[in-house]
């Protein structure tokens, strides 16, 4: 019973650390494709107010 509970806990605690960096690094993921989006625009609008 003991050995099954301790799997069954260290399988719930693995699930909720995948969780937490599955979240963290879809949040890295979204940062930087947002960052070089929001970056990107306002070149664009310079280089054409250059031009």
């Amino acid at each position: 019973l003991g050995i099954i509970l301790g799997v069954y806990l260290s399988s719930i605690g693995m699930g909720i650390y995948m969780f937490i960096f599955l979240s963290i690094g879809a949040f890295f993921i979204y940062l930087s494709i947002y960052g070089n989006f929001k970056l990107q625009t306002p070149s664009q609008n310079k280089v054409k107010s250059i031009e």
